[in-house]
């Protein structure tokens, strides 16, 4: 999605809400939102998703936004699943040139490597989440993996209603959006009462040559709203 060389104004901004971006193979370079000298843009509620299971050495961008001013960057979902053999090359963001701008309430998921953000700023490379914040991005970001459905859903509770209030009534799929405490991301979604998740194996380490007993030692976590004591 490109918007380029077109000026909203404070009264009447551009908006692009809403949408579901979703890698299956990349060229090069992509982006899934791309923003030059474009000003009064309000950037809401969307999700880019990458997720196809490939080991990557092409060059993504979530949003690359360039000598613009007055854009609103809130309630976004960067969910980056796929194997990364090179951080560089998958950036949550890209700015260079932005003024006066408000980047708040969105959240970004990089696999399970929370030491890497994908972040630049004037060709500076965030080096993670942390430095982001204190250089005054998202100040009620977060780092959570949604758990998205095949139908880009979310399923994790813990990331149920930690987006703010916007312009953006209704989802993606026309679900009325929560007036205080909307879903981040295209789509609304009610988490599971019960919810159990297999997360981690960590014994055995191998599934060959091993005597009919063997320890089992492995991670089990709950997605779901209610407590689970046993299962």
């Amino acid at each position: 999605f490109r918007i380029l060389d077109s000026d909203g104004v404070l009264s009447n901004r551009h908006l692009i809400a809403n949408n579901i971006f979703y890698y299956i193979q990349n060229i090069d370079q992509t982006q899934s939102i791309y923003i030059f000298n474009s000003n009064y843009v309000d950037i809401l509620h969307n999700s880019i998703v990458v997720n196809d299971g490939r080991v990557s050495f092409d060059v993504i961008y979530g949003m690359d936004l360039r000598s613009s001013s007055n854009l609103i960057v809130r309630n976004n979902l960067f969910q980056f699943d796929r194997n990364v053999p090179n951080s560089n090359n998958h950036q949550f963001i890209s700015i260079y040139s932005v003024f006066n701008s408000s980047f708040d309430y969105n959240n970004y998921y990089l696999g399970t490597d929370f030491n890497t953000f994908g972040g630049i700023q004037n060709m500076f490379d965030f080096s993670n989440f942390a430095n982001w914040q204190s250089s005054g991005y998202d100040a009620n970001g977060s780092q959570i993996n949604a758990r998205l459905a095949s139908n880009y859903i979310p399923t994790n509770s813990s990331f149920d209603n930690k987006g703010t209030s916007t312009s953006v009534n209704e989802d993606f799929f026309g679900t009325q959006r929560s007036t205080t405490t909307p879903d981040i991301g295209a789509v609304e979604f009610t988490p599971q009462q019960n919810d159990l998740g297999l997360t981690a194996i960590y014994l055995p380490e191998s599934s060959c040559g091993f005597p009919d007993a063997q320890t089992l030692r492995f991670e089990i976590t709950n997605f779901g709203i209610d407590s689970i004591y046993n299962g």
